[in-house]
């Protein structure tokens, strides 16, 4: 039911941390053990080593170690097109190998996954204007790989190994699901507010002057207009309320930069509607746009968004996307941040990191999470203005974003709700797509605070027997519901604690917590 993980010198932080990070988001229950006979019958061994080592354990099922991650680097360039469980992928080309038996994975995974959510290839940068806005530079891009999430391909390959061997060898294999009632994939709607009107106030009062005289093509009524739609927000959060959707708005705290006047943060129009936003949203900050060069503020600017809007700041996305990875995931992690939503491209859509999952970076604390977003308006096809293109493009991403139970995470920017035409469309189709789904909704917050309270499930077993697993369920008492995956052939389903609600749709065994219980013990008797 288990898979136990065999350290041996091998092992450094980064292999443990990457094969963490592989097999929670699998949802498998593990255990690391340092000998062998710790193993426990009903569970799979699983040892990291070298395909020119042969296996320390008979049983043992073997991860290739042929690149340490953590020696990795941006001018790794050896790659090339292999075959993977039918897909043609992008692999390091020194990672591969012809396995001896089918216990041996055929290629290098934690080498190859450690490459792309760490973002190694962008480790030699300096300044973020360096990196190339559509990522030319990434291996993915090169390969044409940048709107498929490479990095779950590759994971959901192992995953699969992973359950054909508990079949092979007969054993139950009970994980969790990816979101708390076995939903299908999770959903973030995030805007980035960097303006609220459609003139700067001295464009604005000429514009007025020269429309009054008819000197202009368009009328004043039309210059109203346009500063109502970009504010928006006064018939956007009445069709959320409707949805019941929650979304996160990513506030500036800095109202000037450069000739750019934004919005003051603590003025009255914007407190208000902060004060409108809590009741149903998450507000967050939106570092300014030169924040990287001047790293003090940060702290100043989240300061002084939680003075304003009065409520806990808990994630972060850079303005004009100008930040450094890893680097900028330490300093948000420092400042006390919960998650970074930074990781897109300024002009592509797509998996930055290759994957569509939200995960820790390695070398960072474990409540700290990236969030990848997939796209916004200016990395759609000409910008967002060619409509029928950028659909194509967002139902490719959501489409693959199912495949895998990963999280769909858009950005829309505050101002193009309603103007132009173009990008009013596109907001209304992807909201009419998503309106006939049943994702797991939530803010980018919620979201972090589900990741991080659902490695906190454990299972230890207390019996498995032919028929029959008796297993000992752990779990944050504040975690108001989560879903186990059950083998097929389940006959019956016990829990010593009735005043848990239960209920079982096909594989799937959803649990409620009304009681705020942190523990239970589960019998499930197979047919």
């Amino acid at each position: 039911m288990r898979v136990f993980c065999l350290t041996n010198k091998l092992c450094s932080p980064a292999v443990v941390h990457t094969l963490n990070t592989i097999l929670e988001q699998g949802g498998f229950f593990y255990q690391w053990i340092d000998d062998a006979r710790q193993w426990q019958p009903g569970s799979l061994l699983l040892e990291y080593g070298s395909e020119h080592q042969p296996k320390s354990l008979p049983q043992a099922l073997m991860l290739p170690a042929l690149i340490p991650p953590e020696t990795l680097t941006r001018a790794q360039s050896d790659w090339q097109d292999e075959i993977v469980d039918g897909e043609t992928i992008p692999l390091l080309n020194n990672s591969i190998v012809t396995p001896t038996d089918e216990t041996v994975f055929p290629f290098d995974l934690l080498a190859n996954v450690y490459y792309h959510l760490n973002r190694v290839e962008e480790s030699g940068f300096s300044h973020p204007d360096q990196v190339p806005a559509d990522g030319a530079f990434s291996i993915l891009h090169q390969f044409g790989a940048l709107q498929r999430p490479l990095t779950d391909i590759l994971t959901d390959t192992f995953y699969r190994w992973l359950a054909g061997h508990f079949k092979a060898q007969q054993l139950p294999l009970i994980r969790k699901t990816a979101w708390p009632e076995a939903q299908r994939f999770g959903l973030a709607l995030t805007h980035d507010v960097d303006f609220i009107r459609a003139f700067h106030p001295l464009k604005k009062f000429a514009f007025m002057g020269l429309a009054a005289l008819k000197l202009l093509k368009i009328s004043v009524n039309d210059i109203r207009q346009a500063d109502k739609d970009a504010w928006g927000f006064d018939r956007l959060l009445p069709f959320y309320e409707t949805q019941r959707w929650p979304a996160t708005f990513f506030f500036l705290a800095k109202h000037l930069e450069g000739r750019h006047l934004r919005y003051r943060i603590r003025s009255l129009k914007i407190r208000f509607l902060l004060f409108r936003l809590k009741a149903q949203h998450e507000i967050a900050l939106h570092p300014s746009r030169f924040a990287f060069e001047h790293p003090f503020r940060y702290k100043w600017e989240k300061a002084k968004l939680v003075r304003a809007a009065r409520t806990r700041i808990h994630g972060m996305r850079h303005h004009y996307l100008r930040a450094l990875f890893p680097a900028i995931w330490k300093q948000a992690a420092k400042l006390g941040f919960t998650y970074d939503a930074t990781l897109v491209y300024r002009r592509q859509s797509g998996f930055r990191a290759g994957t569509c999952r939200p995960y820790t970076p390695a070398g960072i604390k474990a409540s700290f999470l990236a969030f990848p977003t997939l796209f916004f308006e200016n990395t759609l096809p000409n910008k967002g203005l060619d409509v029928q293109a950028s659909l194509q493009v967002i139902d490719r991403l959501l489409k693959e974003v199912k495949a895998h139970h990963g999280l769909f995470t858009v950005l829309w920017h505050s101002n193009n709700f309603f103007r132009p035409k173009a990008y009013a469309e596109i907001w209304q189709s992807i909201t009419e797509r998503l309106s006939g789904e049943s994702p797991f909704i939530a803010t980018l917050h919620q979201h972090a605070r589900w990741q991080l309270r659902r490695r906190q499930i454990r299972a230890e077993a207390a019996l498995i027997s032919g028929k029959e697993i008796t297993l000992h369920l752990t779990f944050p008492a504040d975690l108001p519901a989560f879903a186990l995956e059950l083998p097929l052939h389940v006959q019956e389903i016990i829990l010593d604690r009735p005043e848990i609600w239960r209920k079982r749709e096909g594989r799937f065994l959803l649990l409620r917590n009304p009681q705020k219980l942190n523990r239970v013990r589960l019998t499930v008797r197979l047919r």
